[in-house]
């Protein structure tokens, strides 16, 4: 019974990233702007340790999570960027 519904949440959590990732995809492909495709890079980064999450759970390893750990502060770093650059961009 636990096999199953662990199964089911890790499918559900599949189909879910793979929705966020179209949509990512989508909207670095067709953003207005470049912060959309900024932001749309972040979310793939997010995408990414989500599915590596997945991995990890699916193969009962331990291994890939300093992985996770690194795109985490890449991902935390690129985004602090890019708000210090609008923010320099930004009239006072």
């Amino acid at each position: 019974m636990i096999h199953a519904i662990t199964a089911a949440v890790l499918v559900l959590s599949v189909l879910m990233l793979a929705a966020a990732a179209i949509v990512g995809v989508v909207k670095i492909v067709r953003g207005p702007t470049s912060l959309d495709r900024v932001v749309a890079a972040d979310l793939m980064v997010a995408v990414t340790i989500g599915a590596i999450g997945i991995w990890t759970v699916f193969k009962h390893t331990e291994v890939l999570l300093p992985v996770i750990l690194v795109l985490s502060l890449v991902g935390y770093t690129g985004a602090a960027a890019v708000a210090r650059l609008l923010d320099e961009k930004r009239p006072e």
